[in-house]
This record gives C-alpha cells, sequence and structure tokens, in this order.
C-alpha cells in the first residue's frame, strides 16, 4: 500500500511497547476493570470518574458515586470493596442555567456526565498527600528505556557497573519514614529528621546527576568522528539508554527540589513520602548512573 510522501508509519506492536508501564496504560487497565465489574456500582453504564494511586472514582447511571481501592499487579488491575460516597450533583435546573441542558437532549445521563464534568460543583477534593502520590504515578512512569534494561539484565549490570573509580556501591538512602506518613501531624524533632533527610536525598540526586552528564558530554566529544553507519548502529543503542536516563534522573531531580522548598512550609507528610518513594528506587538510579559512567569511560581513557 502507497502511502503519501513524508507520512510516518509506525508498526502497533511498536506502539504498544512504547506504552507498557506507563500511566495510559495503568488507565485504560482500570476503564477495563469498571467496565467489566459493573455490578459493583448498581448499574449497567458505570463509567470511571477519577483515578488516583491507590483508588479509583467511579459513577453509575443514577448519579451516584463510588470510591474503589484497587490493586495493579503486573499490569493487571484488581478492584476492592466499593463504597459510596455522598456527592452533591447538579440538578437539572442547574444544569439549564448554565447554558448545558443541551447535554440531555439525547443519550443517558453517564454520556451527559461525562460532557459536563469540568463543570461538577463540589468536585472529591484530593488531599495534598494525594496530589503527591498522583504527581509521584506520573514521575516514575517515566524512563521506559533505561528501567526497562535494567529491570530485565539487573545482575549483568550491577557486575558490569561495579568499578572503584566510581565509589563503592553502598545503597545508603532507604525508606525510613513508613510510620511517620501515617500520622495526622508530626512533631518538630520528626519534621528536622523529614527535611534533613530530603535535602540529603537532594544533594546525592544532584551530584550524581552531574556526574553522569559530565561523563556523557565527554563521551560526546569522544566519539564525534566515530559516527560510520556500524559504528552509529551500536552507539546510538547506548545513546538512547543514556539520554533515556539523564532526563528522567533531571525530572526526579527537580521534584525532589521542589519538594524540598515547599517542606518548609508545605506538607510535611508529603516531604516524607516523597523522600521514600524516590528512596525505594535509589538504587536503581544508582545503577542506571554506574552504567553510562562506565560506558563512556571506555571511549574516554
Amino acid at each position: 500500500m502507497d502511502h503519501p510522501k513524508g507520512t510516518m508509519i509506525v508498526e502497533a506492536k511498536v506502539l504498544f511497547g512504547l506504552q507498557q508501564g506507563s500511566y495510559e496504560e495503568l488507565l485504560q487497565a482500570l476503564d477495563q476493570a469498571v467496565a467489566e465489574n459493573q455490578e459493583m456500582f448498581g448499574a449497567s453504564d458505570s463509567v470511571l470518574f477519577a483515578s488516583f494511586p491507590k483508588y479509583i472514582v467511579v459513577m453509575n447511571e443514577g448519579g451516584q458515586f463510588f470510591k474503589v481501592a484497587f490493586e495493579n499487579k503486573d499490569g493487571v488491575v484488581v478492584l476492592g470493596e466499593s463504597k459510596t460516597i455522598d456527592v452533591s450533583v447538579l440538578s437539572e435546573d442547574e444544569l439549564a442555567s448554565m447554558a448545558v441542558d443541551k447535554y440531555f437532549d439525547g443519550g443517558s445521563l453517564a454520556e451527559s456526565l461525562r460532557e459536563i464534568v469540568k463543570l461538577r460543583r463540589n468536585p472529591i477534593a484530593e488531599s495534598p498527600l494525594e496530589k503527591v502520590e498522583q504527581s509521584l504515578l506520573k514521575l516514575f512512569s517515566g524512563g521506559q528505556i533505561w528501567r526497562k534494561h535494567i529491570s530485565e539484565k539487573r545482575e549483568q549490570v550491577g557486575r558490569f557497573a561495579w568499578d572503584a573509580n566510581f565509589g563503592k556501591l553502598e545503597i545508603d538512602i532507604r525508606p525510613v519514614f513508613g510510620e511517620l506518613i501515617d500520622e495526622d501531624e508530626l512533631d518538630e524533632d520528626s519534621r528536622e529528621q523529614v527535611v534533613e533527610s530530603l535535602l540529603a536525598l537532594e544533594g546525592r540526586l544532584h551530584s550524581r546527576l552531574t556526574s553522569v552528564q559530565e561523563a556523557y558530554e565527554k563521551y560526546q566529544r569522544e566519539t564525534s568522528d566515530m559516527r560510520d553507519d556500524e559504528a552509529d548502529s551500536l552507539l546510538s543503542q547506548f545513546e538512547s539508554f543514556a539520554m533515556n536516563y539523564i532526563d528522567h534522573l533531571a525530572e526526579i531531580s527537580s521534584f525532589v527540589s521542589r519538594s524540598v522548598q515547599e517542606s518548609n512550609e508545605g506538607c510535611i507528610i508529603c516531604a516524607a513520602f516523597v523522600h521514600d518513594e524516590v528512596a525505594k528506587r535509589f538504587k536503581e538510579l544508582e545503577l542506571g548512573g554506574r552504567f553510562v559512567r562506565k560506558i563512556s569511560s571506555q571511549f574516554t581513557q
């Protein structure tokens, strides 16, 4: 089949691969789970209304809202018990006064509500912690290329990336605030501990980002005259990994820096949560950085 000149054709399986593990893939799985479990919501036309890191909100044909916890098990969404939420909704008179009664010319209530979702009153408010959870979910859905490589070949990468020249591979950044996160308020000592730990994490991330960027930039200078077709094919695989890692690490580092700035007057529980969620992934981040630096050094010695 002929395609217009300049048209880019991408295979469906390639697009599917790019989306694997993404926030969009999770949303699709959540939407499908709602569609397959209509009986939980007392109506045959219930729809996904809002999604959060640990639960979703569903509305049914009768205008009822439900809060449902879920688990994401390797891409398979498992819904928990649904609980009715008492939410004030727009009356038909209110809708008419807002010039949106045209949406009721035909179709179901659920379809109409999809159209006016941005006009809803009394939205289900997100707490500061829920907003942070949502932001982290999006943040850690990035880095597809480098995370996939580390995940699939963690042991080999670990052995290869170990090098005394890069310092001892000692992961001293760990989650430590699990119990504090469940508390409503923190005493002054706990607040200071959270801020101090988050500052230390910020420093480590910034230091790692700087060292990897410098190593990769030096590699680029050294390989600028090696770009024949064969060499380019091999080098481009490493470069895709390196650039994806650096971009993702920069996002994570910036996010932590913003959390440090907000911790003074903002939600200290949020700061503790950010610390622990990043700390859970610190070993993975360290391995990725060492891998980039080790490969880069092979061309610059």
